[in-house]
């Protein structure tokens, strides 16, 4: 008995050594430095260009923006409204974007209240703020804490947007 459990031991410590090999190999291969670029007016300006092209006025009108995301969280956003509807599982949280502690909750029809209604604002406010970063990305390029460096590679002009806050 104890030869087996010897034998099980040596191999459960062999793919753990196996798997931290691979990893650190993996990790050394493609870590690659972020690049460094040169922040200014010709950084802001293909930023502009940027936003230019993906007809940032136009986004700047919208009204509404409906998706869902991981099949899990739903959003409603209000955009202009500063307001946002989050549903997950039987939850709704009604979440005012500039002013989270004015927002309302409610799990099945039963509106929320006190530490369920913290908790259902945190969870919105928390997956709001990533889920809707995928969304709209590209349009958060001149947003506050963000920096712009003009990078040239490969013979073209790329854009290195860096979030410091946010």
């Amino acid at each position: 008995m104890k030869k087996i459990g010897r034998i099980l031991l040596k191999i459960v410590l062999g793919i753990l050594a196996l798997l931290l090999v691979v990893f650190i190999v993996l990790k050394i291969v493609f870590n690659d430095d972020v690049p460094q670029g040169e922040k200014g007016a010709a950084a802001d300006e293909l930023g502009y260009a940027i936003l230019e092209s993906i007809n940032n006025k136009d986004f700047t009108q919208v009204k509404e923006i409906h998706w869902t995301f991981r099949g899990v969280n739903k959003y409603v956003w209000k955009v202009q409204q500063n307001a946002v509807d989050v549903y997950w599982e039987d939850y709704k949280v009604a979440y005012a974007t500039q002013y989270p502690q004015i927002s309302f909750a409610w799990k099945g029809d039963q509106k929320l209240s006190g530490k369920e209604l913290e908790d259902a604002i945190a969870y919105a406010s928390k997956n709001f703020n990533n889920d809707s970063f995928w969304v709209v990305a590209p349009y958060k390029i001149f947003d506050i804490g963000t920096e712009r460096e003009l990078i040239e590679e490969d013979g073209k002009r790329k854009l290195l947007v860096r979030y410091k806050s946010g």
